[in-house]
């Protein structure tokens, strides 16, 4: 039997272990605002640049609103969570980052998959992962690479239905590569 905890919050009864702060993070991002300014800090976002911040003034224009207060009050509930202040204005932390990327590439949103694709014998971007796999040694079909479930699988055998996952993050370089 488990054990119930009595309280309003639905999503206080459901975060368990995940604890109050989980809960907070969660209730923070549950207002339109808050995520356009995620988006807005997202945008300007330069992975090789130095620092990546916005001052408040330009922030609240990239939003598009208009009470600096009310705009401040959103923010606020942000930092520390998602965003970092610093002395040149606001940036997204690791946590607010992470975030946006992940609701960006439509991470268990929508399963993103590529159908079946021949390769050439062992040339171009694929050459490394498929190393001397161009054909299958039990049936001799082309080798061909799909890519599902987040995984990228090499299909050796299509007759045969042999099938190899590589057990590496999948770059879109390497997707794209494998679309051509």
């Amino acid at each position: 039997m488990v054990d119930e905890i009595a309280t309003d919050s639905p999503l206080e009864a459901a975060a368990g272990a995940a604890g109050p702060r989980a809960i907070e993070a969660f209730a923070t991002l549950g207002n339109e605002t808050r995520l356009a300014i995620l988006l807005a800090l997202w945008e300007a976002y330069d992975p090789f640049a130095k620092a990546n911040t916005i001052p408040f003034t330009e922030l609240r224009k990239r939003v598009g609103m208009r009470d600096g207060s009310q705009f401040n009050y959103h923010l606020q509930q942000l930092v520390g969570h998602f965003i970092r202040k610093t002395d040149d204005g606001y940036e997204l932390n690791r946590g607010g980052l992470q975030f946006v990327q992940t609701v960006i590439a439509g991470t268990g949103i929508e399963e993103q998959t590529l159908e079946s694709t021949e390769l050439d014998r062992g040339t171009g971007a694929l050459a490394s992962v498929t190393g001397s796999w161009s054909s299958c040694r039990r049936c001799g079909a082309p080798t061909a690479v799909t890519y599902q479930d987040r995984e990228l699988y090499l299909l050796l055998g299509r007759k045969c239905s042999r099938q190899v996952s590589i057990r590496r993050p999948c770059s879109r370089r390497l997707r794209a590569a494998a679309h051509q």
